[in-house]
């Protein structure tokens, strides 16, 4: 409606949203840096600006600040519209990976899957477990993720699980894939420290939206 055209000036970068990092490297993001440089090339050698949603800003972020290089980014990236980004994760992901629930409303959920088939398929898949939210490294910020009560004890706390100990809540749930994935193989988003991508960045994100920050098990 502003006179873009698709395949002129307005590109789509679609992404396998399973990986994680690693694969991302290997696939996705040598084919991310060709797109750009193709586009910038195909207008007068014009920078691009780089538009994002929910995931994809970790997925910006991690190619902004760890496959290019500052050069390139003063070359090629006019700016970045992150839109509702999950920078350093999401909480929601800790309760998929721990009982397979797909969303929040149990309304919009894939109500036909059996829950275990979800969790288990979920548990593989690096990208989900890269989303998990780390603690902020250099800060006292390492908030409570999981909370467990007794109920036979009048609801006491049994046992809470802070950010860095995410993991652990994994292992002891029979997360076992996602405990050693977190724990091991690239240790969550990477992105807790907040690194400086490098380019003129917006951030749009909305502010009355509910969203949940902890969960709680009996």
């Amino acid at each position: 409606a502003e006179g873009y055209t698709v395949g002129t000036d307005l590109f789509a970068a679609p992404y396998d949203f399973r990986r994680g990092p690693k694969q991302f490297m290997e696939f996705d993001y040598p084919r991310l840096k060709s797109l750009i440089e193709n586009a910038s090339a195909a207008n007068g050698g014009a920078p691009v600006v780089l538009c994002s949603l929910s995931m994809g800003g970790s997925f910006g972020h991690a190619f902004l600040t760890r496959f290019v290089d500052a050069a390139w980014k003063q070359r090629y990236i006019d700016s970045w519209i992150s839109l509702s980004s999950t920078f350093n994760g999401s909480p929601q992901m800790v309760e998929q990976l721990a009982s397979g629930t797909l969303y929040a409303d149990e309304r919009a959920a894939a109500f036909w899957l059996d829950k275990n088939d979800i969790r288990e398929f979920m548990l593989n898949w690096p990208g989900n477990v890269w989303m998990v939210p780390q603690a902020s490294a250099g800060s006292a910020d390492d908030r409570v993720i999981v909370r467990t009560v007794d109920s036979s004890s009048g609801g006491q706390d049994a046992r809470n699980f802070t950010l860095s100990e995410a993991h652990e809540f994994f292992a002891l749930t029979g997360a076992d894939a996602a405990a050693d994935m977190l724990e091991h193989t690239f240790g969550g988003t990477d992105l807790a420290t907040l690194n400086d991508p490098g380019v003129r960045l917006h951030c749009w994100y909305t502010d009355d939206v509910p969203t949940p920050a902890e969960y709680v098990y009996d």
